[in-house]
């Protein structure tokens, strides 16, 4: 909360009024997958995506899906270069769990600087399903959370397919032929 000294109250004598306001809007930090098969998740962080928060939630959600569903075995865990995704504790837990299957800051395959939107939750999910959600315009984080959920369980698993196998491998292909410089990249 801040306090705003610009709101007066006039009063005979000192009203003694604190008015407090939220410092900043409330916000939402959501996470999901996406792999030949579907979506997993959404999951969302209850404050902010810390490296601590990251991990905890890969350790008690997210491998566990990934082994109910028969991936974490054979899929590659692919991530961006957010600063939570590149903490020590996380990098250490990806290896221990994915070995070199694995893609990220500082990882065994390093996630390409300034590189395009290189992860289909990045270049597909969000972009499909942000439209639709912030159109309906949510009245609370909880509506904000409804919304999601509908959007991405209204996803066909052919559509995630697509992102998986055609749009990824066009995406990184073009990155590789510019050498790992700047893309616009462009569906062919």
């Amino acid at each position: 909360m801040t306090n705003h000294r610009n709101d007066i109250t006039y009063a005979v004598e000192n009203p003694r009024i604190l008015k407090q306001k939220p410092l900043k809007s409330p916000s939402l930090c959501v996470w999901s997958g996406v792999y030949y098969g579907g979506i997993i998740g959404p999951y969302y962080f209850e404050r902010t995506c810390t490296g601590e928060t990251y991990l905890q939630m890969l350790q008690e959600l997210i491998i566990p899906e990934l082994r109910r569903r028969g991936i974490l075995n054979t899929c590659v865990w692919q991530q961006d270069g957010a600063p939570p995704h590149w903490s020590r504790d996380v990098r250490d837990f990806l290896t221990l769990t994915f070995g070199h299957r694995w893609i990220g800051r500082n990882g065994p395959t390093e996630w390409p600087p300034r590189s395009p939107d290189l992860t289909p939750p990045d270049f597909f999910l969000w972009g499909h399903a942000k439209e639709k959600v912030y159109g309906a315009r949510p009245q609370s984080l909880e509506h904000l959370q409804e919304l999601i959920q509908r959007e991405i369980d209204a996803i066909p698993r052919q559509m995630c397919r697509n992102a998986v196998d055609r749009s990824l491998r066009e995406r990184l292909q073009a990155c590789i032929d510019a050498q790992g410089g700047h893309i616009v990249y462009t569906h062919g």
